[in-house]
């Protein structure tokens, strides 16, 4: 009875992680059209604005330089 609940347990598990995925939709891109990339950012959330932080920033010949900026993304008005 155990290994039963066990299979329905790890298949309720599966399924709901597969109807978590979502759309990804592209947005519009944030400052610095010198940076090809961003990484190693910090983004978080407050009150449905969405924010990116600092990070490294790759550019196009091959530079990385460490930013210091903030970008808020406003749902409501897609900028």
């Amino acid at each position: 009875m155990r290994k039963i609940l066990f299979v329905i347990g790890i298949f309720l598990l599966m399924k709901s992680g597969v109807s978590a995925q979502g759309i990804w939709t592209q947005k519009p891109s944030i400052g610095h059209s010198d940076y090809v990339e961003r990484t190693l950012a910090t983004g978080f959330d407050i009150n449905g604005q969405g924010y990116v932080v600092g990070g490294n920033g790759v550019g196009r010949q091959n530079f990385t330089n460490s930013l210091n900026d903030a970008h808020r993304f406003t749902p409501a008005r897609n900028a």
